[in-house]
């Protein structure tokens, strides 16, 4: 993801997802990447397609995605990921990494919107 955006509507993500775990998932559950905002507000919430049942222990998959920021105004914003338990609409899966976020939402990183120009 880049750090910082000068121009343009869009961000490109690539994101690598392992399983650690003895099993895939069976289920394909609804995966939405958050943007938080500097003071930790939610900004937007974008879901993508991206089918989690392909992601079996002993593999890397990389996944490439264009999330939309046109609405994001100038700021530092963190980038998180969740998969949604459909029954509660709710994240409902821990990653194996170190995460400062208590919710469930696992932080990517972050990235500088600073446009010149407003859209």
């Amino acid at each position: 993801m880049p750090r910082l955006v000068r121009v343009g509507k869009t961000i490109n993500i690539s994101i690598l997802f392992g399983n650690n775990g003895i099993a895939p998932m069976y289920y394909n559950w609804p995966v939405l990447f958050y943007f938080f905002d500097a003071n930790g507000k939610t900004s937007a919430i974008v879901p993508v397609e991206m089918d989690i049942r392909k992601i079996v222990p002993g593999y890397i998959n990389n996944f490439n995605f264009v999330l939309p920021i046109e609405t994001l105004k100038n700021g530092k914003y963190t980038i998180g990921v969740a998969i949604i338990d459909p029954k509660t609409n709710q994240p409902a899966l821990k990653f194996a990494m170190k995460n400062p976020r208590q919710d469930l939402i696992q932080e990517l990183g972050s990235f500088e919107i600073n446009r010149i120009l407003p859209w």
